[in-house]
């Protein structure tokens, strides 16, 4: 079976009394001093998307080249001491009331030690309640977490897919298996990108080639988040599809609009730019999601 949802009527309101802090608030862990620029993209795609207040937790070092950049961005410094980095940014979502959270784009460090580390956060986050986009270099802990249905969105290329969850034959049937798998949704990015949870798929239609570029993938976590935010509590597990499959599509029609002005030229915050005007074909377009 297949139902159509128009975007329009999906996307999360805003009363005309709103303030900042209703309007969504998102935690980030990304960045590191050789890709400092992920960080930038991730929160201003945050930002926007709709999200009321942004807050990047980052070492110092980071942060002096992130914050000239978005100075809407709230700065969260950390220290070489991964023991309290962890309990640093736990209590940081307990106090600013965090509504989501993203961990993964350009965190550079993959060894066992810094999983581990990434793994311990997000499961304490998860206990707390706060759904999370999971990305880049936090993608290897997703085997391990323990997390109630469909509390995170993944969001792996073909090669980091590959990486978890084995070869791929088919990219949509396999992208259905691992989301069985997981229990959450996932994000394959790619040509056509999939978008499966546990009972179903969409397949992306907007988006072209050259958004294949450096820190695309960034501005697409970015946006999840900071869409993801903005539902109230008690909808965010279950719009968790309808958030990654509006959030792509919103991601894809934004490089559509800039492809008409950059062509293969294209850059990752050339995405970010067009995002604004992205909504405003919201109206008119249609996620078809396939039951299985």
């Amino acid at each position: 079976m297949t139902v159509k949802k128009n975007i329009e009527e999906r996307l999360p309101q805003r009363a005309l009394t709103a303030h900042k802090g209703q309007c969504g608030r998102v935690g980030i862990l990304a960045g590191s001093l050789a890709m400092p620029g992920a960080a930038i993209l991730t929160a201003k795609a945050a930002f926007r998307s709709g999200a009321g207040m942004v807050y990047l937790a980052a070492p110092q070092s980071v942060l002096d080249l992130v914050i000239p950049m978005v100075p809407e961005v709230i700065g969260l410094a950390l220290t070489k001491n991964k023991t309290n980095t962890i309990q640093h940014i736990v209590k940081a979502s307990q106090l600013y009331k965090w509504d989501s959270f993203i961990v993964g784009p350009g965190l550079g460090a993959t060894d066992s030690t810094s999983i581990q580390n990434y793994l311990t956060l997000v499961q304490k986050i998860h206990e707390a309640g706060i759904p999370t986009v999971i990305d880049a270099d936090a993608l290897p802990i997703i085997h391990h977490l323990v997390l109630n249905k469909k509390m995170a969105i993944v969001t792996p290329h073909e090669g980091e897919f590959t990486r978890l969850f084995g070869p791929i034959e088919n990219r949509l049937s396999d992208a259905c298996k691992a989301s069985q798998k997981i229990q959450q949704t996932i994000i394959l990015k790619g040509h056509k990108t999939v978008i499966s949870d546990d009972q179903g798929y969409s397949i992306n239609t907007t988006g072209n080639p050259s958004m294949a570029t450096a820190g695309s993938g960034d501005v697409l976590s970015g946006i999840i988040g900071g869409l993801w935010a903005q539902y109230p509590k008690e909808e965010r597990q279950t719009k968790s599809w309808e958030v990654a499959a509006i959030s792509t599509w919103l991601h894809g029609k934004a490089g559509d609009i800039a492809f008409q002005k950059k062509d293969r030229g294209l850059m990752a915050s050339d995405i970010t730019e067009s995002l604004g005007a992205a909504f405003l074909y919201a109206k008119e377009a249609y996620l078809a999601y396939h039951h299985v």
